[in-house]
């Protein structure tokens, strides 16, 4: 989603942070970028609470809970 159409996904960050940072929903940032700006840039997003690079492969899921990515 990051590079599509109408809006990229940093755009989309900015504005999903201005409407609802204040309920603290996390975001778990799924990209196919090794830039190592990109991660930075992600941490500069309250709601971005990890920030994984693609390939996701079943065993990632089924290693991790929702519970232990969240930090909950």
């Amino acid at each position: 989603y990051f590079n599509q159409d109408p809006q990229d996904g940093w755009s989309f960050l900015q504005a999903f942070e201005e409407k609802f940072a204040h309920l603290d929903i996390p975001i778990l940032m799924i990209t196919s970028s090794i830039d190592g700006d990109d991660k930075a840039k992600a941490d500069q997003f309250k709601s971005v609470k990890q920030f994984f690079i693609k390939p996701i492969t079943p065993y990632f899921f089924d290693f991790f809970s929702m519970n232990n990515l969240l930090g909950y």
